[in-house]
Order: structure tokens, then C-alpha cells, then sequence
């Protein structure tokens, strides 16, 4: 399963930082999912397979009063630990690959975040609501990505797993690829910040305290650029002072 930071000194000690941003996408495969059927033809009552290789989304079709198709739904689950804690959220979508490009018509996406293991209960909840649900089409191709952003920001940070229902309101039924490398995946979009540098931290601990200064004393009077903090090719006073200047736990 699946599973995606400048120093500038400048004149004595005064040290310019940028606090710039990374854009990040994350495909985030889902961790199980499970097809939601119908007794009756038309009643959606229990969780079906787990993990089939296609997942139908479809309503029900009666022919001379005769059930010949049974409603379903798609369930997917996905893990968001590994989003990253100081990521904002840009925009996300659920994406995928249908059977057959002619696939089309109108449906919802429904979330619920935090739900638990898939099971009847968990399915049916989404099914009656959720904790967010969207209208949509389903457009020509066979590639779809539907924008779920403000459904996956309600929750963002706050909850470690997101199960999302799709469904299809057509007798011609959606079938959507859940196997392979064309599988379904919460695909985010995230903002990351740099991280702020720390540059008297000499050791890599993102703490500058007395090992460091231990190491600056260490080269003294060297030309080594790992040490040379002001870059003038020798290690001295200069570069034990923003050492100094850094002191203390780094800015994050």
C-alpha cells in the first residue's frame, strides 16, 4: 500500500532566513475497500466483497417486474498519517479508471472520517450521510477525478482515516478499476513550509548548544567549509559568535 527545504549571511552577524513553501502531491492508495449492496433489488443493506478487482456503482433495474440489477456502491478506505504534520491543504480529488470510457451519469460522493474498520455499520452510515456528501456527475472517459476538498478539509489533521462512498445513479452501471496500478487514490495536494534553518547547528540535532561550539573550537583556525559559517575560509571568532547567536533550541 501506499503510499510524498537557504541561508544568507549577511554583513557582522546578521543572519537572513526565507521562509518559503514546497507544493506537495500524495497519492494516497486506499487501504481496504468493500462494495456496498441491496436486498430486495433496491434496499442498500450490507457490506459485500472486500477488495474486488472492480467496484459497480449502479441503481436498480427491474424488467416484467423481475429484479435484473441490484443497486450498489463503492466503499474506500484511506489512511491520512501519512500526510505531513505541517502541511496545509491545497485541493484534493478522488481519482480513478473506469472499464469503459461511455461510463456516465449522476451520483454523490459521501465521507466519514475516523469511521473504524469497514463493516456493514461503518457502510451504512456513509450510505444514510456520513460526516459530508457531494452531488456529482460522472463525465465521458475513462479516467475520472472528482474535487472532495472541502469534504477532506473538514477533518484535515484531526482525523487518521477518511472512508469515502462513491455511487452512480444509472442502470448502465459505473464499474471503476480497483486493482493494479490503476486503483483508486486520494490524491492531495498540500503546502509544506521550509523548514527554518538552523545555522549554528553544527551536529544536525536542531539544537545549537555547547557540542557545537565543542566542534568550532575543534577546527580552530582551519579551513573547513562544514565549520566555516561565514564562508571566509577560516574558522574563528566570527563563526563562534553566530554560533552564539543561534543558541537554544532552532526555530521551527
Amino acid at each position: 500500500m501506499m503510499n510524498q527545504m537557504k541561508i544568507a549571511v549577511t554583513a557582522s552577524l546578521m543572519i537572513a532566513t526565507s521562509a518559503q513553501a514546497d507544493y506537495q502531491t500524495i497519492e494516497i492508495e486506499a487501504t481496504t475497500s468493500a462494495s456496498l449492496n441491496a436486498t430486495g433489488c433496491c434496499s442498500i443493506a450490507y457490506m459485500g466483497s472486500s477488495n474486488p478487482g472492480t467496484m459497480s456503482m449502479r441503481t436498480c433495474q427491474s424488467v416484467y417486474m423481475s429484479c435484473v440489477q441490484s443497486k450498489r456502491a463503492g466503499v474506500w478506505q484511506f489512511d491520512l498519517g501519512v500526510v505531513p504534520d505541517d502541511a496545509t491543504l491545497v485541493s484534493a480529488r478522488f481519482k480513478g479508471t473506469r472499464t469503459y470510457a461511455d461510463m456516465q451519469g449522476s451520483g454523490f460522493i459521501r465521507m466519514a472520517f475516523d469511521a473504524g474498520p469497514l463493516s456493514t455499520d461503518v457502510c451504512m452510515n456513509l450510505w444514510n450521510g456520513g460526516d459530508w456528501s457531494q452531488t456529482m456527475s460522472w463525465p465521458y472517459g475513462n479516467d475520472f477525478a472528482m474535487n472532495v476538498t472541502a469534504g477532506v478539509n473538514l477533518q484535515f489533521h484531526e482525523a487518521s482515516t477518511l472512508t469515502l462512498l462513491g455511487y452512480a445513479s444509472t442502470t448502465s452501471s459505473v464499474t471503476v478499476v480497483n486493482s493494479g496500478e490503476n486503483r483508486p487514490v486520494l490524491e492531495l495536494t498540500v503546502e509544506v513550509p521550509d523548514q527554518t534553518p538552523c545555522v549554528g547547528d553544527l551536529n544536525g540535532d536542531r539544537v545549537v548548544d555547547g557540542s557545537d561550539i565543542s566542534m568550532v573550537l575543534g577546527y580552530w583556525g582551519q579551513d573547513d567549509p562544514a565549520y566555516d559559517l561565514d564562508g571566509d575560509g577560516l574558522i574563528d571568532g566570527v563563526d563562534l559568535a553566530i554560533v552564539l547567536g543561534w543558541w537554544g533550541t532552532c526555530r521551527d
